[in-house]
């Protein structure tokens, strides 16, 4: 049974560690007064988008050696906009880019077109597991190499990287200046957009987002551009890597605010980079999200879904090889590299699927 008296002093013991946080209230409000509001024209005409988007997932991981068969995807489509009728067109939808890739744990790859072998960075531990972790630096490679194409091919485009233009690992950071620079000599603007945002610019105790959330009021269309603090790089003015971050409500009755990241040299200036990204977010089954880009990544995330149907060729194919049935069957994962046998019930399921006769374990 439930002590009500033991609840009832527990309560009270949450209103006081709130009480300890009400600092928070006047941080957002700051925040409110940060927010700059500015409707956006979606009767003028605005660039084409071109979105690049990928996803990963792991095939089959033996379960004595730390190495792993992965496949990446990168999806990459453009889309137009017809002001008249407030309507996104397709201009390309390019077929994705699938890519398998042999890696090992310990840190390289063999990529079997270039024959070249990368070492890959330790792991992060933001995905399920470390090999899941080494196929999303694959992927975000492959993202990187579709976005210097467009940024060197195309004239005069928005580019969209799904993510962040700002990222903090120093090793990158070169690498995108220069995807930038890239982008400038051809006419073109790059940005990146962020779905879920975990900074805390803004109170520095809560996500960004939750803070913008709650403090915008119905019918609001607008930016805030975060206000730079001590040890934090300044968004208002130059930094060194000339890339800036805000976030924006994209139409009245937006759910979310996006974080976008911009660079500071680009030939449109920030209003209009939002404003065109606002034109492609007009759609009323959602209003307020950017399409393209979800449109990107629901190509991309295919390759996730379509693994029920990989694994078949996967398991045929080790199976020429020599490898004995028990290991392929104990190899087999979910999509972030976790064996997929996680219950008898699931074993018995894989266990149909694989061919175990007896043979030399390998």
């Amino acid at each position: 049974m439930i002590n009500p008296n033991t609840l009832r002093e527990k309560i009270h013991e949450l209103k006081v560690m709130c009480d300890k946080y009400r600092d928070i209230e006047r941080d957002m409000e700051l925040a409110r007064e940060s927010i700059r509001e500015s409707p956006f024209d979606t009767r003028s005409r605005v660039r084409n988008v071109i979105v690049v988007d990928g996803s990963s997932s792991v095939l089959w991981k033996p379960e004595m050696y730390p190495v792993a068969l992965i496949i990446t995807r990168v999806s990459v489509i453009e889309r137009g906009y017809d002001p008249i009728n407030i309507k996104i067109q397709i201009v390309g939808n390019d077929m994705p880019e699938d890519l398998f890739h042999v890696i090992d744990e310990a840190g390289s790859y063999y990529d079997e077109s270039t024959g070249e072998i990368f070492e890959t960075r330790e792991s992060t531990g933001v995905s399920a597991t470390p090999i899941s972790d080494k196929a999303n630096q694959l992927m975000e490679e492959h993202e990187m190499v579709a976005l210097e194409n467009i940024a060197m091919t195309r004239e005069g485009v928005l580019i969209v990287k799904d993510g962040p233009l700002s990222i903090p690992d120093a090793h990158r950071m070169p690498r995108i200046k220069r995807l930038v620079a890239t982008a400038e000599d051809h006419g073109n603007v790059i940005v990146g957009i962020t779905k879920d945002s975990n900074k805390k610019w803004i109170t520095g105790k809560i996500k960004d987002e939750i803070v913008l959330g709650r403090v915008s009021r119905p019918g609001l269309t607008g930016y805030c551009l975060p206000e730079s603090k001590p040890g934090q790089p300044s968004f208002e003015g130059n930094n060194e890597n000339k890339i800036g971050t805000c976030y924006a409500r994209l139409h009245p009755t937006a759910m979310k605010w996006y974080r976008i990241d911009f660079q500071y040299t680009a030939i449109m200036d920030l209003p209009e980079i939002l404003r065109t990204i606002a034109c492609y977010s007009q759609v009323n089954t959602m209003p307020g999200a950017f399409f393209p880009e979800l449109a990107a990544h629901e190509i991309a995330v295919k390759v996730r879904q379509l693994k029920p149907v990989i694994d078949e060729q996967v398991i045929r194919y080790l199976k020429d090889e020599g490898f004995d049935g028990m290991d392929i069957l104990q190899g087999m994962t979910d999509v972030s590299g976790k064996p997929s046998g996680g219950t008898h019930h699931d074993y018995l399921d894989n266990f149909t699927r694989v061919p175990t006769g007896a043979g030399k374990r390998r």
